[in-house]
């Protein structure tokens, strides 16, 4: 590698302005863009041979759903690339720089960035809320009413479309040190729904939930600032990555470490029913002589939830929240109800038909996050254990250590 290539292997915090567009792919959202900046850090081989009256360099920019609009600002971070096209800056990362004069907001608005609003409404948005705009999409979204055109169908559309933008924004600022494409921000966006920032910054591990994100990976970049090898989180994350098959074996050695971790008076009569609601839900059944007889594999909730809002036409990504009613008199209260009660009916139906089959009574015991969401809702008397599965990887453990 030549001297100038490794001085110029990378940028961060580039200020650009879309200039035109070169490519772009409809289907997977990939561009090639032009875009102009005033950075001195360009390296020479990637500008423009052309002169400018503007005395700003071009330079083309490759990545996934770059915004291809002039009303905004761009900062991207990415890595310099060298291609059959010339130098190029692939781009790794990626946030608008949202102006706030009157007729930046103009521009903004009016771009079709954000659905639901076009020039003619942002025109009016600008004129009756000035340097306030940003502020009521942000917290007072309902306020847009005041203007002609915007019903509350329309207000939804706009509220959705400027928090999925701003959340896929707060996300990619937040994984910066994981070098994600927007493409994959939107991919975990859709995964974790809006609440995707909050889940991350508590628990970064769940990210190994995501295809490409594999626990080493997580691992290596989480640790440089948590160095906490034991933490519940990061062995949670491990077991992701170690696939299914392996986290319903712990559960089941979880199950028989009850009868020696803690008083035998404690421990749940035989034959069990393990139920892990996680990605997906699983069941795990063990006789009376303390061995894993099989179960069954169904989609978990959030996996359920997530099908129906990007499958189903005009079905909102929502949080899960225990409904107050099974009839929900509303969208949203109606995804709740069918959500949480209906895994808590498929809990209930399950157990019977395990029961049926093995003629006898058995007890249910629930672990993984989801559980506490649904089994207060079973008619079934199920035993909650958060830390079903660490009590297996204990035994383990101790099982290993000479």
């Amino acid at each position: 590698m030549h001297d100038s290539e490794q001085e110029h292997s990378g940028i961060t915090g580039c200020r650009v302005t879309y200039e035109s567009t070169i490519f772009y792919n409809e289907a997977n959202k990939f561009s090639i863009i032009v875009v102009k900046t005033s950075d001195p850090r360009i390296p020479p081989q990637a500008c423009s041979g052309r002169y400018y009256g503007d005395r700003m360099l071009r330079f083309t920019a490759v990545g996934y759903e770059l915004p291809r609009t002039k009303a905004v600002e761009l900062e991207l971070d990415g890595e310099w690339v060298e291609s059959k096209y010339g130098y190029q800056l692939q781009v790794e990362q990626w946030q608008e720089i949202v102006p706030q004069t009157a007729d930046g907001l103009l521009a903004y608005l009016g771009s079709g960035l954000i659905k639901g609003i076009g020039p003619k409404t942002a025109e009016d948005i600008v004129a009756t809320f000035g340097p306030d705009t940003l502020n009521i999409l942000d917290n007072e979204p309902e306020k847009l009413l005041q203007i002609r055109g915007i019903t509350e169908g329309k207000l939804k559309d706009i509220e959705e479309s400027y928090a999925e933008s701003r959340v896929l924004r707060n996300l990619m600022s937040l994984l910066g040190p994981f070098k994600i494409t927007p493409a994959t921000a939107l991919k975990i966006y859709q995964n974790f729904g809006p609440a995707c920032v909050d889940i991350l910054k508590k628990c970064p591990y769940d990210l190994c939930q995501i295809s490409g994100f594999g626990f080493k990976r997580v691992d290596g970049i989480v640790r440089k600032t948590d160095n906490r090898l034991h933490s519940a989180e990061r062995i949670k994350g491990a077991l992701v990555g170690a696939g299914l098959f392996t986290a319903i074996m712990l559960l089941t050695i979880g199950i028989m470490a009850w009868s020696f971790c803690v008083d035998p008076q404690d421990v749940p009569p035989l034959p069990l029913l393990v139920v892990d609601m996680g990605t997906a839900t699983t069941m795990s059944v063990i006789n009376e002589k303390e061995e894993f007889i099989g179960g069954a594999i169904m989609p978990g909730l959030r996996l359920s939830l997530e099908a129906l809002s990007s499958k189903a036409s005009l079905l909102p990504h929502i949080d899960l929240i225990p409904p107050k009613s099974v009839i929900g008199r509303n969208t949203v209260d109606a995804m709740d109800s069918g959500i949480i009660y209906g895994a808590a009916s498929m809990l209930d139906g399950m157990i019977d038909r395990i029961q049926q089959e093995l003629g006898q009574p058995v007890q249910a015991v629930a672990t993984g996050g989801l559980s506490k969401n649904v089994t207060p809702n079973c008619r079934h008397s199920i035993i909650q254990d958060p830390n079903l599965l660490l009590k297996g990887l204990r035994i383990l453990y101790y099982k290993n250590v000479k």
